[in-house]
């Protein structure tokens, strides 16, 4: 924004960092729907709670930052976390069913250590409370205090504790230590250590192109799922998304124009279910989970002999060669834009098979039309 009187004329003061949001802009005129995506999607994202499987506890050096979010490569692609400090250890993390739990419900699977050999001592103590209790917490041994206060017998009280908390876990020959009713880990990736346990990618995707990059975020509501998902590139993108949720119908909730449309094409797997997404350049939708898979839906697509659900590699156009859409009651309706013999197939094994043999031809736009400037721009 930043402060703009009359006599600044337009487009006023402008300042290199940051983005401008004024009526001096060219655009504001047209602002509203772009307001309007914001505030609907600010919404959504404020409903329920963060899912995430991993909280990674940041030591206490001296500066400690979080960066903006990168999933490091032991986890890899398909999970998210969250980053904590001493305070929240302390204060606020208890156990329950063998998960890490706050006050407010939010909950993860694993507590990870950061790489340094010293420890805050009193967040070692809580630390020793927490996988008694149940927790699961993975990292290296500490073997001294940090900071100087009651040295140097702190640094021993914390080698007690720890060789206790770790047992014969050394990172190489042992990797693993039970202690009361909950593990310390050294060693494994994390993402082995999760699927070990059962716990497979939040969000995974398969594209019809190379390259694709997409981010995401999950935020679990008492009755729904409420995925976002945004394609990071300025192209066209048709992915087939599986989506850590089983049971549930999709929905796709369209934050720029208010739209809820029900999603009829999808199919369930093991552990998850596969939604195709069609996602415009640098574009971004809600998948939402709130009702019962129960009613009959679309399982696969194909043109002549090519798969388009679930997709195989191909060019991804500015028009899709197929789009199925809800229609009224369990009905879809299918919009076509080229020609061949289409066959789609539902959970319940009923087949439809679509000819098309001719398209209209292009509609060329032609005859005179002129641009105009809106006043006092100087245009």
């Amino acid at each position: 924004g930043g402060h703009n009187p009359r006599e600044a004329g337009k487009p006023g003061w402008v300042y290199h960092a940051g983005t401008h949001m004024n009526p001096n802009l060219a655009w504001w005129p047209k602002a509203r729907d772009f307001i309007d995506y914001l505030a609907r999607s600010s919404y959504l994202l404020q409903q329920g709670l963060f899912v995430g499987d991993v909280c990674y506890y940041y030591g206490d050096q001296g500066f400690n930052f979080v960066p903006p979010k990168h999933v490091a490569p032991s986890l890899g692609p398909g999970y998210d976390y969250d980053v904590t400090n001493a305070e929240v250890i302390l204060t606020r993390m208890s156990v329950a069913d063998g998960r890490i739990v706050l006050p407010d419900g939010l909950s993860y699977e694993l507590l990870v250590l950061p790489d340094r050999d010293d420890v805050d001592w009193a967040v070692l103590q809580k630390l020793e409370k927490l996988v008694a209790a149940g927790a699961t917490i993975v990292g290296r041994k500490p073997v001294r205090s940090n900071g100087l206060t009651g040295y140097p017998q702190r640094d021993e009280k914390v080698r007690r504790l720890a060789d206790r908390l770790w047992g014969p876990c050394d990172g190489k020959e042992v990797k693993r230590h039970t202690y009361g009713q909950g593990k310390v880990i050294w060693g494994p990736s994390l993402r082995a250590i999760l699927a070990a346990r059962g716990i497979g990618p939040d969000f995974q995707f398969t594209s019809r192109s190379d390259g694709t990059e997409l981010d995401w975020i999950h935020r679990r509501t008492a009755t729904e799922e409420i995925y976002f998902v945004s394609n990071k590139r300025p192209r066209w993108e048709e992915v087939d998304c599986t989506f850590r949720v089983t049971g549930r119908a999709p929905e796709l909730w369209m934050a720029v124009s208010g739209a809820i449309r029900r999603q009829p094409v999808y199919r369930a797997v093991e552990g998850g279910t596969v939604v195709p997404l069609r996602l415009a350049p640098l574009g971004s939708v809600f998948v939402v989970f709130r009702q019962n898979a129960d009613r009959d839906h679309v399982v696969s697509v194909a043109k002549d002999d090519e798969r388009m659900f679930p997709a195989s590699p191909g060019v991804v156009r500015e028009t899709p060669s197929v789009e199925v859409i809800a229609g009224e009651g369990e009905t879809v309706e299918v919009a076509l834009w080229e020609k061949g013999n289409y066959t789609l197939e539902t959970a319940r094994e009923e087949k439809a098979e679509i000819e098309v043999r001719g398209l209209p031809g292009a509609f060329d736009v032609t005859g005179p039309w002129e641009v105009q400037f809106p006043e006092g721009w100087g245009a």
